[in-house]
């Protein structure tokens, strides 16, 4: 990441100039997009006739860091909160999926291959995972 590049967030709200990170399939995984889509107002318009949003996709967009309710003060909270819930252990080889924002990612500057492993696994949309 360049040293100007913000950190991307890749759990944000679907508003217009997000990224459109993935598509969530009937098994809750997400699948991750290759290509950058970035999505307007009528897609979100358009997108939200049916099924809540959240539930059907995954978007990405600037990461607020100390303006979020996930972040600790030095890194984003929600790969640790998800690695515990699903009792996922870190793996040493992994093949890492597809992704149009790894560049930028947050949770990739964090964990690296490990995030990658996890982020399918997190279809929470944009809602906010609380912490006790």
């Amino acid at each position: 990441m360049k040293p100007d590049q913000k950190a991307t967030c890749p759990s944000a709200e679907p508003k217009a100039g997000a990224v459109l990170l993935g598509v969530v399939k009937q098994n809750g995984e997400v699948n991750l997009l290759s290509q950058r889509i970035e999505i307007d107002e009528t897609f979100i318009e358009t997108a939200s006739q049916g099924r809540d949003l959240g539930q059907r996709f995954r978007f990405a967009s600037p990461c607020a860091a100390k303006g979020c309710a996930n972040w600790s003060g030095h890194h984003c909270m929600v790969l640790d909160i998800a690695r515990q819930l699903a009792h996922i252990e870190p793996l040493s080889q992994f093949t890492l999926p597809a992704c149009s924002i790894r560049d930028s990612c947050r949770w990739f500057m964090q964990d690296g291959a490990d995030a990658c492993r996890i982020c399918p696994k997190i279809n929470t949309g944009f809602t906010e995972i609380e912490t006790v």
